[in-house]
């Protein structure tokens, strides 16, 4: 297999393609049942799709460049899970060629393969719901892209204004994917200070290109007098460290246990036997940084999930790469690479059956005790559940932002917030486990007649 891969040709990307479509496959058989993150960009889309306005309408912090691709895959595809999860495939296998490409192009390695993009492949299916289109799987792509733009400004010969203007624009797109992944902005700045002569106007340019996608989103609701809206539902909401997480640090390092040991293989052979160019030594350092960056923005992440070390994968495949090609008996390096494909295979299939310690309990969306289906429900509770089989109605679908208004009853704008929300898109069933609508009914007497109040339940008299 290495020494198939172990040659220039793009055609080789055709069976790169293949074994991402077969792994894609094997992921969606284990596939066991809707996750969290599936179902939160499932209701946001058909939020947006019924006419919402995100931020305004739509209370959820999701980023606003996600949130519109499922506003997109909501018009196609409806709820269907399979032809996300295909879209996901493709993406993948976009990113590994488009990573072997970008290693051939800038000259990383000594010999020019697509080792690299096959590696890709098999490491991006380190666990089962890789498959799933999440605010990762996109964000990740916008890295790679500004990892492209970063190799090519640290090599003298090819600075160009745009290049650097694109590096800050891809950064704030995927930070309009993923917030936290402003962490890689930050450190893209502390790079370009260490590897490059910089002058200011070209680094002033990098931080247009930074702030241009935040500016024109700003600038959009601000010319729709809903600015404190986006400032609230998605920006001081994603500032707020909220170390939640969907999977335990445990679970995550059982997943990648394997690829963690030829990592540190791969750093110990190339400090020993390596023998680079000064460039090559420059991507070394932007490879090795870049996985720290992502260590640490997985750190700060909120509601973290197993896609959430995909920002690592591209300099994971980097080391062993370079690992694999200093090995010089074949034997050993086919099979170095043979247990590094079935263990990784394995420890995913393994993990979704509950054979190994890997808790995906959290991960997944539990059986609804709501009976009523194919309603429009609003749920006043961090509870999904309900939404499994009733669509959404109203304007609050992330609690935490919809708490503080619930909160304080007595205040007009609130009051005004609610009215809204119970008017132009009135549920056919408020589940409100607290109570906590009860306080606004003086206040809305028109809309308390309409609902009849059952337990924790408000139903729309028919």
């Amino acid at each position: 297999m290495l020494r198939f891969f172990r040659f220039n040709d793009p055609y080789r990307l055709l069976f790169v393609f293949a074994i991402v479509l077969v792994l894609g496959i094997k992921a969606e058989v284990e596939f066991p049942m809707l996750t969290v993150p599936e179902l939160k960009g499932v209701l946001v889309g058909e939020m947006m799709a019924d006419g919402k306005r995100l931020y305004t309408e739509v209370w959820d912090s999701m980023p606003p460049l996600m949130a519109y691709v499922h506003y997109g895959l909501d018009f196609m595809f409806g709820r269907a899970q399979l032809p996300r999860h295909i879209f996901s495939w493709l993406v993948i296998f976009f990113q590994a060629a488009f990573f072997g490409v970008l290693l051939i192009n800038n000259r990383a390695f000594n010999e020019s393969n697509y080792l690299p993009s096959l590696l890709f492949s098999i490491l991006a299916f380190f666990s089962f719901d890789t498959v799933s289109f999440s605010r990762e799987i996109l964000g990740s792509t916008l890295l790679l892209l500004a990892i492209n733009c970063l190799l090519k400004e640290i090599e003298f010969k090819r600075q160009r204004d745009e290049t650097m203007h694109n590096l800050g624009f891809y950064l704030g797109l995927a930070s309009l994917c993923v917030f936290s992944y402003i962490v890689f902005f930050v450190g893209v700045i502390a790079l370009l200070l260490v590897l490059t002569r910089v002058e200011l106007r070209r680094f002033l340019l990098f931080l247009f290109g930074f702030a241009l996608p935040h500016m024109l989103l700003s600038l959009w609701y601000f010319w729709n007098d809903e600015l404190p809206y986006v400032w609230t539902n998605f920006y001081a909401a994603n500032l707020e460290w909220n170390p939640g997480t969907l999977i335990s640090s445990s679970s995550l390092f059982t997943l990648v246990a394997l690829p963690l040991v030829y990592l540190v293989f791969s750093l110990v052979m190339l400090r020993r036997d390596a023998r680079l160019t000064k460039y090559q030594s420059q991507i070394f350092q932007v490879m090795f940084f870049w996985l720290g960056f992502g260590m640490l923005e997985i750190l700060f992440s909120n509601d973290r999930t197993p896609q959430a070390l995909l920002v690592c994968v591209p300099p994971i495949v980097y080391f062993i790469n370079h690992y694999l090609l200093l090995i010089n008996r074949r034997w050993i390096a086919e099979t170095m690479f043979w247990v590094l494909v079935l263990g990784v295979l394995s420890v995913a299939s393994l993990a979704v059956s509950n054979a190994l310690p890997v808790d995906y309990s959290t991960l997944f969306v539990k059986p609804s005790s709501v009976t009523e289906s194919n309603q429009k429900v609003m749920v006043l509770s961090d509870d999904l559940t309900p939404f499994q089989q009733n669509k959404p109605a109203g304007y609050f679908l992330e609690w935490s932002l919809a708490e503080p208004v619930f909160h304080d009853p007595t205040y007009y704008q609130h009051v005004v917030q609610v009215a809204a929300a119970l008017q132009n898109n009135p549920p056919d069933l408020v589940i409100d486990p607290q109570n906590k609508l009860a306080a606004f009914m003086p206040y809305l007497p028109d809309i308390q007649k309409k609902y009849k109040h059952e337990g924790i339940y408000w139903r729309l008299r028919q």
